[in-house]
């Protein structure tokens, strides 16, 4: 094994333990040894991404499309820079140039699904945003029952919370109009959120997630979905406020304590992505390993080993 190869190999691995900084080292001193390598200056641009050097990054996966303007993950990278840039425009045109050269792209798909949310252009955006149940990061509910298409549902409809409380609290606003569509609504959620959600109208039943039977229900969807089932636009978002009414109830706060410098505190700023993101998904943490080399590349992680071959 040369030495190029040898940085290529090492620098994935480090990439893989988490250390980006070594990662880092290996890569540059890779692409100092072949200038024209596309697997090290891809993967070095995916370590810039991740400690955040975004504009050195930017500038190294444009180069790398410069050489190699078939690499879907690249342009799906390029986008997710410009959009810490708030180069929406840009963005855009990247995200759609990944999905051109590889229409099943779930990560690019919702990537600019969620772009087109911040834009305002709902319908479009929520129907993006259904492709995150392809991505590595979600694991579909699903049962021998119908996903509901928002169409009117002669029986009982499932709707099940996802992600966190606050996507839950924002989005059961539109379990009314979904309620109005069917029969009877059964809606599960934490349990702690029950206090909040009882008042909302057209909850037949309040669950905490478990085992549900199938005679329960005639169809299924998740609260997320929601917006794209029902076609909603920014101008047709329901705004009727509050949508929610807490149950009054009584806390023990204890004695009064003088306030002290201990107590006061300044929250960090998060980056716009949150964590430092995985490498061409735009989430927390990093992809399942064991994928094939191409497909890696697709969804932006350093996948390229110690030689060329593995292209």
């Amino acid at each position: 094994m040369d030495a190029f190869a040898k940085h290529l190999q090492a620098g994935t691995e480090c990439y893989e333990r988490g250390e980006l900084e070594a990662a880092r080292g290996h890569f540059e001193h890779a692409l100092a040894l072949a200038p024209a390598s596309v697997q090290a200056r891809y993967n070095l641009a995916v370590v810039y991404r991740d400690l955040e050097l975004s504009e050195s990054a930017w500038v190294e996966f444009i180069e790398v499309i410069a050489r190699d303007g078939r690499m879907a993950g690249a342009y799906n990278n390029l986008a997710m820079l410009e959009e810490r840039l708030e180069l929406h425009g840009a963005a855009e045109t990247h995200y759609r140039k990944a999905i051109a050269l590889k229409e099943a792209f779930p990560d690019a798909q919702f990537n600019l699904g969620m772009l087109l949310l911040r834009l305002g252009r709902f319908r479009e955006g929520f129907a993006k945003c259904e492709w995150r149940w392809q991505t590595s990061r979600f694991t579909p509910f699903r049962a021998a029952r119908p996903l509901w298409d928002g169409s009117r549902l002669r029986g009982t409809l499932l709707v099940h919370s996802e992600q966190g409380a606050g996507d839950a609290m924002q989005f059961v606003r539109f379990l009314p109009m979904a309620a109005e569509r069917c029969d009877r609504l059964l809606f599960f959620c934490p349990e702690n959120l029950f206090p909040l959600f009882r008042s909302i109208p057209g909850l037949a039943e309040l669950r905490v997630p478990g085992r549900v039977e199938l005679s329960e229900f005639h169809a299924y969807i998740p609260l997320m979905s929601l917006p794209h089932v029902l076609g909603t636009t920014l101008e047709t978002v329901p705004s009727r406020v509050p949508y929610l009414q807490p149950e009054p109830r009584s806390v023990d706060l204890g004695p009064p304590r003088p306030m002290t410098a201990d107590h006061l505190g300044v929250a960090a700023p998060h980056p716009a992505f949150g964590h430092p993101l995985p490498a061409g998904e735009g989430y927390d943490h990093p992809s399942p390993h064991g994928r094939r080399c191409r497909e890696a590349a697709d969804e932006g992680r350093p996948p390229w080993r110690c030689h060329p071959s593995s292209l």
